[in-house]
């Protein structure tokens, strides 16, 4: 007799399967289901359930999948759909599920393509892995809430006057020049209507010789 070996029944077709008692996940081999293998601490029994000290089975909130991850994991890709989640657990039941936040990490809509950017809670420029622009990243302290938008807590996103590329930079800040067409800019900002803005100090040479080429 081998008594590594251990037989519970598949919680969704009720066939047995065999396991290794020093495994972590077993796969059915009827339905292909797969389950985490858990012990109960008083018994000592065997059985399938839906997390154990290392693993936990959470639902794919944009296609209702199953997926097994580990619980140090913070991205978690689903197998089918392919979309990115983030697992979190619950700090008053304990339980793991998956959503928009984690421990460290964020997922928020770019502004621009509405793509999903998964980043760290500390990035303040987050740039967008499909369209390419980037954003800010801001927390909302009354709702508590992480979006991405044109301004963060120390930077802010404005457009150049001259050659209408987006600009990330401090909120204090002095002169700046455009890295796009070396102008020289002056952020400024509308107090009554907390906006910000660049003034044009001096014409970048690029942007000159591309306008004494169009005339």
């Amino acid at each position: 007799m081998d008594y590594d070996k251990k037989i519970c029944n598949c919680p969704n077709c009720s066939s047995g399967v065999s396991f290794d008692i020093t495994d972590k996940i077993a796969k059915c081999g009827m339905c292909k289901s797969l389950m985490v293998i858990s012990k109960n601490p008083e018994t000592g029994e065997f059985y399938f359930g839906t997390e154990n000290d290392q693993k936990v089975i959470c639902t794919c909130p944009y296609c209702s999948a199953n997926i097994i991850c580990d619980k140090t994991d913070e991205e978690v890709k689903c197998s089918l759909c392919l979309k990115v989640s983030l697992l979190s657990q619950d700090k008053e039941t304990g339980k793991y599920s998956f959503g928009n936040e984690s421990r460290n990490k964020v997922a928020c809509n770019c502004p621009y393509c509405d793509a999903t950017i998964v980043s760290n809670k500390t990035d303040e420029d987050v740039k967008c892995s499909f369209c390419g622009r980037v954003s800010l990243l801001k927390l909302d302290p009354k709702t508590e809430k992480y979006s991405l938008g044109d301004e963060s807590r120390n930077k802010v996103a404005c457009e150049c006057p001259v050659c209408a590329n987006r600009i990330v930079t401090e909120k204090i800040t002095g002169p700046k020049e455009c890295e796009f067409c070396n102008s020289i800019l002056q952020l400024r900002k509308e107090d009554d209507i907390d906006f910000y803005y660049f003034d044009v100090i001096s014409k970048g040479k690029e942007s000159e010789e591309s306008h004494s080429i169009s005339m």
